[in-house]
């Protein structure tokens, strides 16, 4: 049946259809990432400890509702090789960003895909999840 199924979720509602052909479709709520600043000092720590080049960065987002930050990098290489210290992120202090950053998002726009990227959230006790939707809800542009 093509019947929409609702679920409820502490952040909202998220609604599964089955489509035509048999697939599933999910729909989540879309993030609203805004572009930031970090101190320079937050900033370098964040770079080191995924590790992420500072000049490669093109832009940097955070959604408040998703409580991810979002890092845009120029080239794909950089997010192939991540290898994130997942303790020493921990440790970053965020200043008053603290409550709001549960996951960094690195991506990059991609040659084959729109996009490419990696979810970290070791705040949630995921060092990294591959498949997360919610993530992606940021990734609109």
């Amino acid at each position: 049946s093509n019947k929409c199924k609702k679920c409820a979720f502490s952040r909202g509602l998220l609604t599964v259809q089955k489509t035509q052909d048999g697939m599933l479709q999910m729909n989540f709520p879309q993030g609203d990432p805004k572009e930031i600043q970090l101190e320079k000092p937050i900033l370098e720590k964040v770079c080191k400890n995924l590790p992420i080049p500072l000049d490669s960065i093109i832009d940097i987002r955070h959604c408040t509702k998703t409580k991810k930050l979002l890092i845009e990098v120029n080239n794909f290489e950089i997010i192939s090789k991540l290898s994130p210290n997942f303790n020493e992120l921990l440790q970053i202090d965020f200043g008053t960003l603290n409550p709001t950053i549960r996951g960094i998002i690195v991506t990059c726009k991609g040659k084959e895909y729109d996009f490419i990227s990696r979810y970290f959230a070791p705040w949630n006790g995921i060092n990294e999840d591959p498949v997360t939707g919610s993530a992606h809800t940021g990734l609109k542009d």
